[in-house]
């Protein structure tokens, strides 16, 4: 299976969830949050989502987790 890039990845959910009829207002919320990941992933260089990628965006955006 090939991977896709994280980009890929979110284009691929925005269809899902539109074809399942999320709201404008849903769908506005989750583009916001989505540009967020990009933004973070993009900073560190990274094309891939990766679990530890969610998990750092998640500490960093959060500060929700201290490092183990």
């Amino acid at each position: 299976m090939k991977q896709r890039t994280l980009r890929e990845l979110l284009q691929e959910l925005e269809q899902e969830l539109i074809r399942l009829g999320y709201t404008k207002g849903s769908m506005t919320f989750y583009r916001s949050r989505w540009r967020k990941i990009e933004d973070f992933a993009g900073k560190n260089r990274q094309v891939y989502y990766t679990e530890q990628l969610g998990i750092d965006f998640v500490r960093v955006s959060h500060a929700a987790l201290p490092y183990v």
